[in-house]
């Protein structure tokens, strides 16, 4: 699991900061502190790439252009 998908107990017990003053603080002041880049951008909700969806429309584009530009040619 990355560091912008664990939760705030999960980083306290990884990077051990020490000290009370930690068992208040959220996830995302916890990843602040440690410099680990993350938190709610939607990398990690399991959903797809918006470049894979771009790149998985135009393959099916090509493939709909490709099977006009055959079943035209051999009606004409």
């Amino acid at each position: 699991m990355a560091d912008d998908q664990a939760s705030a107990s999960e980083l306290r017990r990884r990077y051990q900061a020490g000290g009370d003053k930690d068992d208040q603080l959220s996830a995302s002041q916890l990843r602040a502190r440690h410099g680990v880049q993350g938190g709610t951008a939607g990398s990690g909700d399991g959903g797809m790439s918006p470049v894979i969806i771009i790149g998985l429309i135009a393959v099916v584009v090509a493939i709909v252009v490709i099977g006009m530009q055959m079943s035209g040619g051999s009606s004409s």
